[in-house]
């Protein structure tokens, strides 16, 4: 989950805002040098972590000739709090996160970028490998009698470290939005993890099956139980030719990348990841066609975690969770291989101000699907034919601030899963 979330801020612009606020002129977006904070409340709810709050700021300087900006710092303290089915409350999620984008380099060629962060997610999903793992059920009297059933498909993980990237642009093309630009991408990561299995646990009891040395063939992919550190090193291509960066109506961003990582445990694997992001005007700026496509394949040992994410450039939990297959719980999809597809439709509402500042209203409604395989090539006894692929679909609101903050608020539902899902967050799905 890559995880800014927000927002309160939301239910003052879908009301009477929208009809008595001044429109604010397009063009005044980038016309000057500007300075643009933006700190609001973090409130939110999604359906993976329960409520939370905290704070989000932005701080973003706009140039001429600088795009998307000149410089964009970004700050969190983000908790969330979830009431179980015993009715105990506990705080499952708590993130921090501190990051710099430096997009001007050298003439515009060089992006740099790089953060500090802490995760800790209590609720971090484990129902096996494969895309035939299974739920266990357990009754409504025995979720609300026993800690060690509300927990079966959960275990505790804590991370922290440090990132830093660049963007190096081999050839671009200006234009008057955006322009095309093909980029090397590089980045480096150092993190100390701590996954914790509670007792009783589906992942506690895979554990001791490895040590009583059990022969199943999923088990041959779980590593990463406990303490470790695990660094990472990325390489790839990006070409992006979208019209803006946070809220595109026309282009494409396309990225083909890989990761070598290591760590402790004897942890030692690497990512391929391809993706591409298409956005087509279908009324101008007002309705938008967005979708995306991505195949993510790990090789080697890589960590439990790790097996529920996608993405190099842009990694989030998937499939299943607020950027993937929304309606399917985060961690539901365990796997070395995994595709993803989504479809969108975005419009939005003309701009209006606030106080000085400019917002917009949009709405949206979705498609998305998904699926794992545990290795390649499949095996069958744990991942089943093609045709099992999970779906999700629903809609949302979006709220915009100006032109960096995004706050969106999507509710879903999986056919395949039949559960469904309410995510409020910041920034697009893709």
């Amino acid at each position: 989950m890559h995880s800014l979330r927000v927002l309160a801020l939301a239910a003052l612009t879908l009301g009477g805002a929208t009809c008595f606020a001044l429109p604010a002129r397009a063009e005044d977006v980038v016309a000057e040098s500007r300075w643009e904070p933006g700190v609001i409340p973090a409130i939110n709810f999604d359906s993976d972590v329960g409520f939370g709050f905290g704070a989000v700021g932005t701080l973003a300087r706009f140039e001429p000739g600088f795009h998307p900006y000149r410089l964009r710092l970004e700050a969190q303290v983000f908790m969330s709090v979830a009431i179980d089915e015993a009715g105990d409350a506990s705080l499952p999620f708590h993130d921090d996160t501190l990051r710099v984008d430096v997009p001007g380099l050298l003439g515009g060629r060089l992006r740099l970028g790089g953060g500090l962060f802490f995760r800790k997610l209590a609720t971090s999903g484990y129902y096996g490998i494969g895309q035939l793992s299974q739920e266990r059920r357990f009754s409504e009297g025995e979720l609300e009698a026993s800690e060690r059933a509300r927990r079966y498909h959960h275990y505790d993980h804590l991370t922290a470290g440090v990132d830093a990237w660049a963007r190096v642009a081999l050839w671009r093309r200006p234009r008057s939005e955006g322009g095309t630009r093909l980029e090397w991408l590089t980045g480096l990561h150092g993190s100390f993890h701590e996954v914790s299995p509670y007792p009783g646990s589906k992942l506690a009891q895979d554990q001791a099956a490895i040590q009583a040395g059990s022969q199943r063939p999923e088990l041959a992919l779980l590593h990463g139980v406990g303490q470790h550190g695990l660094c990472e090193v990325d390489g790839g291509l990006v070409i992006d030719d979208r019209d803006h960066e946070h809220w595109p109506t026309r282009g494409t961003l396309t990225e083909l990348s890989a990761r070598a990582a290591g760590g402790g445990q004897a942890i030692g694997y690497g990512r391929l990841h391809a993706a591409t992001r298409w956005f087509a005007p279908l009324h101008g700026e007002w309705l938008v066609f967005a979708s995306r496509a991505l195949a993510d394949v790990i090789v080697g040992d890589a960590p439990v975690y790790e097996l529920g994410a996608v993405g190099v450039m842009d990694r989030s939990d998937g499939p299943g969770g607020s950027r993937s297959v929304r309606g399917v719980a985060m961690g539901r999809l365990l796997g070395q291989a995994k595709v993803l597809a989504n479809a969108e439709l975005r419009a939005q509402a003309p701009w209006f101000t606030i106080a000085g500042e400019r917002f917009r209203v949009g709405f949206v409604a979705f498609f998305d699907a998904g699926r794992v395989w545990s290795t390649l090539p499949p095996d069958a006894a744990l991942d089943g034919p093609w045709a099992p692929f999970d779906a999700g679909l629903g809609g949302g609101l979006r709220l915009r601030w100006s032109e960096t903050l995004i706050v969106r608020a999507d509710g879903a539902y999986s056919p395949t899963r039949g559960t469904p899902g309410f995510y409020v967050d910041v920034g697009q799905a893709f």
